[in-house]
């Protein structure tokens, strides 16, 4: 077994063709950052990006001659880089049955590029040229290799590839190209259509479980083992995707050049920058007879920070295209390279026995295989504009500005309400981003988000001036970001659907936006930190058993008094009783402060109501508990951001009535009937009256209370009369009077 293995916790392992990228599974997420954590501006990137497997195709571009088509050898020179000893002509490897791998001559002359930009670029380990591959193979491998096994890339490996018109790419042999090969063209059906994983369960346990000593062995005989008996597009593809995707590179020890007849030389090229994902899977689908285009262009992968001007050099990579059942699919084997976990931190494996108990697990990212166009096109431009397979392709330009999507994005089916743009302007101080979410799914996602303010060296991360709740009948989400003064901010929003039980499946990016505010909101006070439940009624209330009746989104707009009611019905009306409720008001702003007696709830024919009275004008919030009165489990079930622009300031409800109004437990047994069951009475009469039927021989005592009701004059408020087993109050007061009974 060449790459299974036990599962177990590993570090960050780079990934082959930048050290400064990989993809590890179990890595943490992105909100396992402290609150207070500032980024670099070096690692932004890092942390935004290469966190989330966005990777880029580097690979060294050297010296090295190539064989032309007329058996003539044409040397094609990078002059500021050395060959390496190596790098071989095409005549040497001629006499190996293995591929060759060679470069193209340089996009530019070196000349004409800055010495500052050289010295850029080495930094990044982004050079600025990228290696191209070539596979030279002997007579008798080209009678093997039939139509439409041809070496296919939007852009010449060498200058005897030869334009094809039709497929808008170039061919290492125009002539033995296969006419039925369709040109690029939208696929008609979607990834979900045509391809479910568990149907290739067996599929890829050949692959992860391929022996080790296929490496030794050429690239014919690796595909032959791989996909032995396989006869339908898909699994050949399918199991040529999952092998390279399981490869260890980083895991093997290759102390010198292995023979470039073996399969592990191409892993070699790679691992030394001399080759990439792209050309490998090319070499593989050519064995397999399956059409293959390497596809070059730019890419928002680790090189790229949000809102950049996009650079063909900084910003290039190189993905393909592969034709499955007639249709045009894309995948990046490079991108979907996942490490997951390691028998031993410091396995390696340098024998390729198939008993070798080094092992390292590479996990699979499936957003990169046969990715739908419109998918690949949020972080993938080709420079041939038909091989997007859009039917209306995208400008560089619009590429550049287009909103900074990811993979979660897609997963979560979203879709870009406002602000189609990454960068995000704003003269008023704020803005409001909002996005579709999936009806039938909406309370399955949560949201969490992340915002920091960019300056020159540290990115400080500021949560608080940012808000995000579900609001439209939970099916949008809407953002607001607000900033006390002029300045530019980062954006990013981050996800999961909560249905999926993975250990391995965490939050992840959904979209990153720069948003550059160019004058404050003067005094604008932070927002109150996100709660765990989110914000507004959710997943979490409906596991209570409640659903909202009157305010379905996160914000609630107090009235003209600063008072608001907010109910919740009962899905099963029959267990409210056995749920105590708590409401709390607190303060917003930097500190939130518990404000006593501001919040009272009742419970009435099976709703849960609760009434809200802030103190003054401003930002509030309110959190809502429940607690089982069986297990004794108390659970925070909603959370508001209340927003007051009351004139008047108010006071409190009295002391002692947080528990419930209305009828307590006692109440049930006590043989009383109410004449009016509700536990607010409100009344634009100066006189109210409360009456109470007796089915016993039962003695009441009533206290009184009440806002600006003093003690003294208590007793002149009330008055009670009895007329047989009918008590009746009767309570006086006035509008700046808030009385209360209890009995």
């Amino acid at each position: 077994m060449f790459c299974c293995g036990g599962k177990s916790l590993i570090s960050v392992i780079p990934r082959a063709g930048n050290t400064n990228e990989s993809r590890v599974l179990n890595e943490r997420s992105p909100l396992s950052m402290d609150t207070n954590e500032t980024r670099s501006r070096s690692n932004v990137t890092e942390l935004g990006n290469r966190t989330m497997h966005d990777k880029q195709d580097n690979v060294e571009t050297i010296e090295v001659n190539v064989l032309s088509t007329d058996n003539s050898e044409s040397s094609l020179t990078k002059s500021d880089t050395t060959m390496s000893n190596s790098d071989k002509t095409i005549s040497d490897l001629e006499k190996s049955e293995g591929e060759i791998i060679e470069a193209e001559t340089p996009k530019e002359p070196v000349e004409s590029r800055s010495k500052v930009s050289e010295e850029k670029c080495e930094k990044d380990n982004a050079v600025e040229n990228v290696a191209k591959v070539i596979t030279n193979y002997s007579a008798k491998e080209k009678n093997m290799a039939t139509s439409p096994g041809r070496l296919l890339a939007t852009y010449p490996l060498v200058p005897s590839f030869t334009y094809s018109e039709k497929l808008d790419c170039y061919v290492d042999n125009i002539d033995l190209l296969d006419p039925d090969i369709p040109g690029p063209h939208p696929p008609t059906t979607r990834k979900t259509e045509v391809f479910r994983l568990e149907d290739y369960s067996d599929v890829d346990e050949r692959a992860v479980s391929a022996p080790a000593r296929l490496l030794k062995g050429t690239l014919k005989e690796l595909v032959a083992y791989l996909t032995k008996d396989y006869h339908d597009d898909m699994s050949r593809l399918r199991v040529i995707y999952r092998w390279i995707t399981c490869q260890p590179l980083e895991m093997i020890t290759m102390r010198k050049e292995p023979p470039q007849s073996h399969a592990i030389f191409q892993l070699w090229r790679i691992r030394n920058k001399k080759g990439n994902y792209a050309q490998l899977v090319s070499l593989l689908c050519r064995y397999a007879n399956i059409p293959c285009v390497i596809i070059h262009g730019v890419l928002k992968g680790s090189t790229y920070e949000v809102g950049d001007v996009i650079d063909e050099d900084r910003h290039y990579g190189e993905w393909n295209a592969v034709l499955v059942n007639g249709s045009w699919r894309f995948i990046n084997a490079y991108w979907g390279t996942c490490a997951e976990g390691a028998s031993s931190g410091n396995d390696v494996i340098d024998d390729f026995s198939d008993e070798s108990p080094n092992k390292l697990y590479y996990a699979c990212d499936e957003n990169y295989f046969l990715t739908d166009p419109d998918h690949v096109v949020a972080t993938h431009l080709p420079k041939k504009p038909k091989w997007q397979l859009k039917k209306n392709p995208l400008s560089l330009e619009e590429f550049q500005k287009m909103t900074f999507v990811k993979d979660r994005y897609f997963n979560l089916k979203l879709k870009t309400l406002t602000h189609p743009h990454c960068v995000v302007e704003s003269n008023t101080g704020e803005v409001e981003i909002k996005f579709l979410i999936p009806p039938k799914k909406s309370l399955d996602i949560d949201f969490q988000h992340l915002l920091f303010k960019v300056t020159d060296e540290l990115d400080k991360r500021i949560d608080r001036l940012a808000f995000i709740h579900r609001t439209n009948s939970n099916d949008h989400l809407t953002i607001r970001v607000r900033s006390p003064s002029a300045g530019t901010y980062r954006f990013e929003l981050v996800g999961k659907d909560t249905s999926v039980t993975s250990e391995s499946y965490d939050y992840d990016w959904i979209a990153i936006y720069k948003i550059v505010f160019h004058e404050g909101q003067y005094g604008c006070p932070l927002f109150p930190p996100t709660p765990s439940t989110g914000w507004g009624p959710g997943r979490v209330a409906e596991a209570t058993g409640l659903v909202p009746l009157s305010h379905f989104t996160g914000e609630v707009e107090m009235d003209d008094h600063g008072k608001v009611e907010i109910r919740f019905g009962a899905a099963h009306k029959d267990r409210i009783g056995e749920m105590l409720y708590i409401a709390k008001v607190y303060t917003g702003g930097e500190k939130m402060d518990e404000l006593p007696d501001c919040a009272v709830h009742r419970v009435e024919d099976g709703d849960v109501i609760v009434n809200v009275m802030t103190p003054k004008k401003g930002e509030f919030v309110l959190r809502l508990f429940a607690k089982d009165i069986n297990t004794e489990k108390v659970s925070e079930f909603c959370n508001y951001l209340l927003i007051s622009n009351q004139m008047e300031s108010n006071g409190h409800f009295p002391k002692g009535f947080q528990t419930k109004l209305g009828p307590k437990a006692a109440f049930m047994t006590s043989g009383l009937t109410p004449t009016t069951p509700s536990g607010l009475i409100r009344s634009e009469h100066a006189e109210v009256y409360l009456g109470f039927t007796r089915t016993e021989d039962i003695e009441l005592s009533v206290n009184f209370s009440g806002e600006n009701v003093k003690p003294a004059e208590a007793p002149r408020l009330l008055s009670q009369t009895e007329s047989g087993k009918n008590v009746t109050y009767t309570v006086r007061g006035s509008r700046d009077l808030y009385p209360w009974l209890n009995c």
